[in-house]
């Protein structure tokens, strides 16, 4: 079985006090852009112009609408259809939640009042 992070809880979840990203996100690219086109505003000014062109080829300007949809809307949600059959038997339960109160005496983690509620 695969050892748990040590800043890492059994939820996954990290622990109080965790220094792992100390500085949060690294700035870099993203942040140069942003920077360089105010905050993107003249990125989309530069797409809306393609957008509302009438000598722009109707190609590019559907190009144009759908970049600023997507990023002003959200892109559209794939739907992913799945035939998944799941053992939720008693017995496989049981068996689940007896290796997870194994992991929970391993680690001996307090913290974790969640994990043990839902195991009742």
């Amino acid at each position: 079985m695969d050892e748990a992070p040590q800043n890492r809880g059994v939820t996954g979840r990290f622990l109080p006090g965790n220094r792992a990203n100390p500085g949060g996100r690294p700035k870099g690219l993203a942040a140069l852009v942003r920077e360089e086109t105010k905050d993107g505003a003249e990125l989309v000014a530069y797409m809306l112009n393609v957008l509302r062109h009438p000598k722009q080829p109707t190609a590019l300007r559907m190009a144009a609408a759908q970049w600023l949809a997507d990023r002003g809307f959200g892109r559209a949600v794939n739907v992913v259809e799945a035939d998944i059959t799941v053992d939720a038997s008693v017995t496989h339960l049981d068996g689940l939640r007896a290796q997870i109160r194994e992991r929970l005496r391993e680690v001996n983690d307090d913290g974790d009042d969640v994990a043990r509620r839902l195991l009742g």
